[in-house]
């Protein structure tokens, strides 16, 4: 790299840096005004499944502590659900404003998000700003009364990973977490076409999950099977 691109690097990389922290001082005031505390997804793990699991965590800890979560890392099904779908972002509680599509918005957060994170590495930070990343196999207990009462005295969180587990708050608030995630009426047709086409020929219609995405590598491939190993003769119908 010759030294003017380097020299170019340098300033890209500090400017982020500063708009990151202007990024975080923004949050700090919005948290400061409406006497919450934010709770930030900063990159995306795994497909929708992964995605509605670790968000819906999220929810029901925020729900439980006065918490917004932003999550533009859910941006890719965020027009599909109906608590996802106000605003620019994925945000919890869901803003009172009509959905804009905003990729390019929902990417920039997900960006800045990603180098706050980087900034403030530690989880055990004396700031009123943390960051978490946890790989696949860690699990943080969201509920842990140790872990709340480390929260209460931040502003903003940063977190990335999966096993971020809320289970008591997910039960007490399973209701709003249903309503969030209430699929937009229409939204389901593709899905439903198969199955009602199906059902024209036959009495019992059994839908089965196919994973294959990472299964063919995890785990030296144990659980990867082929379609045709779970494919029934057309006869039985």
């Amino acid at each position: 790299m010759s030294p003017l691109s380097k020299g170019y690097a340098l300033i890209a990389r500090a400017f982020m840096r500063s708009v990151a922290y202007a990024f975080l001082l923004v949050l700090t005031l919005i948290a400061f005004l409406s006497r919450q505390r934010f709770v930030v997804n900063v990159s995306p793990f795994g497909n929708l499944g992964n995605r509605l699991f670790l968000f819906a965590n999220v929810i029901a800890f925020a729900r439980q502590n006065r918490a917004i979560v932003i999550n533009p890392a859910f941006h890719p099904c965020r027009y599909v659900f109906a608590g996802t779908r106000p605003g620019l972002l994925p945000v919890y509680p869901p803003p009172p404003l009509s959905y804009c599509s905003s990729n390019l918005i929902e990417q920039v957060v997900q960006q800045l998000a990603w180098v706050s994170a980087s900034i403030i590495k530690s989880p055990r930070s004396l700031s009123s700003w943390a960051s978490i990343s946890i790989n696949g196999m860690e699990r943080v207990d969201l509920d842990n009364p140790d872990f709340v009462a480390w929260f209460q005295k931040k502003t903003v969180l940063l977190i990335s990973g999966y096993q971020y587990v809320s289970e008591s708050s997910m039960r007490r608030h399973a209701d709003t977490i249903r309503n969030y995630f209430q699929q937009i009426s229409g939204n389901d047709a593709a899905a439903t076409a198969p199955v009602v086409r199906l059902r024209q020929d036959c009495d019992l219609v059994i839908g089965v999950v196919i994973r294959h995405g990472g299964f063919d590598n995890w785990m030296g491939g144990k659980y990867f099977f082929d379609i045709a190993t779970y494919a029934l003769d057309q006869s039985t119908c």
